[in-house]
């Protein structure tokens, strides 16, 4: 039983045949019930191997949204949205429980199910349609039923939405924009008065459309619209649509933290125009000429790579800072989704903040928060030997050693080996009995990529092994390795 609308003063589905039969199922349908608390939106009545899926069950006038008679056998109930202003939740099993949390712990269903309100098109008329914040709201998607293809209007399902509506929609991942700056990369700040570039990758809808594209800063403190900025351009029909558009930012504009959003105004998959939010951004607004630093979280050294270095970077930090506050506190980051995503501050992108008292400390506040201490060596570990900007030369990520070149040799080969910090490094090579026949490196070599050469030429034809090990000076950590070689005359 799939893609049905039911409204009932009471007891929903329990006169439908369906629910007390074996091996029933009943997938994407929208129940209404007005009835009192004494009754139930679904009522499932000795039905064996039943399965409840993606179901929206509406209680506002206290009724329950379950009763599961006894000897019932429900092998899955999961993914449906319930709503309900009674007392209880269900019964189950002779007991009647209170709330949805409550039931998923006494029956070991509905873990992904949520409790959530539901706007509906027209409920005196019996339209169960969903209207208003729920065509696009997302804790009312769900995943795809391979037994229900499409909803109760025969539209396809793509979403999919729980319940029996496929509402409207656009399809995030085919609406897409950057920030960017003059140079193509992403931007995290922008001079005023100056430019800022917009980037739109767009391959929704299938039709033709014209769209319209709004940029709006927000006051990253207030949340108050400070200014904002329009153009438009045509999608053609079964193709995408890409480019940049230059967008001036006046003068005006204060200097601070921002929330950039961008809004799309185009056409959803019922061909009705909605302004459809693609996105937001954090974006600082500087004087011009001046130069943010530009925080890549964990590479407090600002070299381009994360490695040794910064641990031992922001510890002789934080012992010179002697509990100074202006070495140790400043203005921290502001990155838009800070209150749902708990890791925004960590994540491996560029982060434009105010600069601090002293030049380090932006860039040692790892975490973002204003604060330098101890916590912000999570960042190091989170990100550790990532890399941004471009390759210096000789620049070694970690400790390495490539196998020799050529092998088999005769009578010189090299070897490859890197240190990303001050090392202490030996090269031995031994023959298949163990002995010594060469120290190719015994000393301290400084960070980046080397070669070392082994010449073979007073040695006879065999097997070789050449042990590498390394010891970082400032981390400690070693590393070895062994070659095999063959020496062919």
């Amino acid at each position: 039983m799939a893609n049905n609308f039911i409204t009932t003063g009471v007891r929903g589905l329990r006169h439908v045949p369906v629910l007390s039969d074996a091996h029933a199922k009943a997938y994407h349908n929208t129940v209404r019930t007005f009835a009192a608390h004494s009754y139930a939106g679904v009522y499932v009545y000795y039905g064996d191997n039943i399965q409840l899926r993606n179901n929206i069950v509406y209680c506002p006038s206290g009724a329950m949204p379950y009763y599961w008679y006894p000897n019932t056998n429900i092998i899955a109930a999961d993914r449906n949205i319930f709503y309900n202003t009674g007392t209880y939740f269900g019964y189950y099993n002779g007991t009647y429980y209170a709330n949805l949390a409550a039931w998923q712990t006494a029956t070991a269903k509905e873990a992904n199910s949520k409790s959530h309100t539901v706007t509906f098109a027209n409920t005196p008329t019996c339209d169960l349609h969903l209207a208003g914040a729920s065509q696009y709201d997302p804790n009312l998607t769900s995943v795809l039923l391979p037994e229900v293809t499409d909803d109760i209007d025969r539209d396809m399902r793509v979403v999919p939405y729980i319940g029996a509506d496929e509402a409207c929609y656009i399809l995030p991942a085919q609406v897409k924009f950057e920030l960017r700056n003059a140079s193509g990369q992403k931007a995290s700040y922008v001079e005023i008065p100056g430019t800022l570039y917009l980037y739109y990758d767009i391959n929704f809808p299938n039709t033709a459309a014209s769209i319209t594209a709004t940029v709006k800063l927000f006051n990253a403190i207030t949340n108050q619209l400070v200014w904002s900025s329009s153009f438009s351009f045509n999608k053609p029909a079964g193709s995408p649509v890409q480019g940049t558009q230059a967008i001036p930012i006046p003068g005006s504009l204060a200097s601070g933290a921002y929330k950039a959003e961008v809004v799309y105004n185009m056409p959803n998959s019922c061909g009705f125009y909605i302004d459809w939010i693609a996105g937001t951004a954090a974006l600082l607004a500087v004087p011009q000429g001046s130069v943010p630093c530009v925080v890549w979280p964990g590479d407090v050294n600002n070299d381009g790579l994360v490695n040794f270095g910064d641990r031992s970077g922001l510890d002789k930090y934080i012992a010179n800072a002697n509990l100074r506050a202006t070495w140790l506190q400043g203005p921290a980051r502001y990155r838009t989704d800070f209150a749902t995503n708990p890791l925004t501050y960590y994540t491996w992108e560029g982060q434009a903040s105010v600069p601090w008292a002293t030049p380090e400390g932006c860039y040692m506040d790892s975490d973002g928060n204003g604060m330098i201490n101890n916590m912000d060596h999570l960042a190091i570990k989170l990100n550790w030997m990532k890399k941004h900007g471009a390759p210096k030369a000789g620049e070694a990520e970690s400790f390495d050693v490539a196998q020799n070149y050529p092998n088999p040799f005769n009578p010189m080969t090299t070897i490859r080996y890197s240190v990303p910090e001050r090392s202490r490094v030996s090269i031995v090579v031994t023959d298949m009995l163990g002995r010594t026949v060469a120290t190719l490196v015994n000393g301290t070599i400084e960070s980046g990529s080397h070669t070392a050469t082994f010449d073979g030429s007073q040695l006879e034809s065999g097997g070789y092994m050449a042990t590498v090990s390394m010891t970082g000076e400032e981390s400690g950590l070693t590393f070895t390795k062994t070659l095999k070689m063959s020496l062919v005359k």
